[in-house]
């Protein structure tokens, strides 16, 4: 399996684009959801519903519809609850340092490769694209702009307030960034950062990226990612079906060179069994 792993990775590497699109031609009618929720998603999507946070939820396979609305009302009640300190606060700086480190505390418990957006909320187990996803959900609810800067093995968030800009690492217990230079010192860390390396600051080859450069993407693609992630998490147990049927689903949120070139792969692997 390890073989096999390190031999899909370098496939993947050598094909990998970087936020270029392209025409997939996704035949939605081939596409298997595992749930009634995830199904309804992708249905309000081909009728111009565009719903962020149902979209990071119906990742999850074994998501419920009775757990699915528990956890947007934990969510929503969190939005309640930080608007409802804004006031007591007279400097933006730490009305957003508190919501940073309040949200961390409620949500995000212990760090954990490759989870699904609902795990975060059902366990507490994150990873830097489900903490991104919650913050940046948090914010568009609390009326800041952000930007989501995606790199070749990372995703954090740029806080673009009235004072001044923000970086929220959401893996890191003080990642709340507010030092221009060291925001500037960040962002070239992670401009540095090679093709093959995953997202993740620690590590895991699993999901890579195309060259060094950093972009700029929205929720509905931090979906895609989380499915691109299923599938690649599928192909290393050899179910190239599930794989290949994941990998549709995150086309359809992001469609790029690089989920293209996997899956053209993953084809070939399918046929050849």
């Amino acid at each position: 399996m390890r073989l096999f792993f390190g031999i899909l990775i370098f496939l993947i590497t050598l094909t990998s684009g970087f936020s270029k699109t392209t025409d997939n031609s996704i035949a939605e009618d081939s596409i298997v959801y595992l749930t009634k929720f995830e199904a309804s998603v992708f249905e309000d999507l081909r009728h111009g519903i565009d719903d962020p946070l149902n979209m990071l939820l119906a990742t999850d396979g074994r998501l419920g519809v009775r757990e699915m609305f528990g956890y947007k009302k934990s969510f929503r009640e969190h939005v309640d609850a930080m608007k409802t300190k804004r006031d007591g606060f007279q400097k933006e700086v730490s009305y957003l340092r508190f919501v940073f480190h309040k949200t961390r505390y409620k949500y995000l418990k212990n760090y954990q490769r490759f989870v699904t957006f609902a795990e975060t909320f059902r366990s507490g187990t994150y990873d830097c694209v489900t903490g991104t996803a919650l913050y940046a959900s948090l914010l568009d609810n609390l009326g800041y702009e952000y930007e989501i800067i995606e790199t070749p093995r990372h995703v954090f968030l740029l806080i673009n307030g009235e004072e001044k800009k923000y970086l929220v690492e959401s893996t890191l217990k003080d990642g709340f960034v507010t030092s221009k230079w060291l925001i500037k010192k960040a962002m070239k860390k992670y401009e540095s950062q090679k093709a093959g390396q995953s997202v993740g600051e620690v590590g895991d080859r699993r999901h890579v990226h195309g060259s060094g450069t950093l972009g700029t993407i929205g929720l509905k693609q931090l979906a895609g990612l989380q499915y691109y992630n299923n599938a690649l998490l599928s192909l290393s147990a050899s179910n190239t079906e599930m794989a290949l049927n994941q990998l549709r689903k995150s086309e359809l949120l992001y469609p790029s060179e690089r989920m293209a070139e996997l899956r053209s792969m993953i084809e070939k692997l399918h046929i050849s069994k």
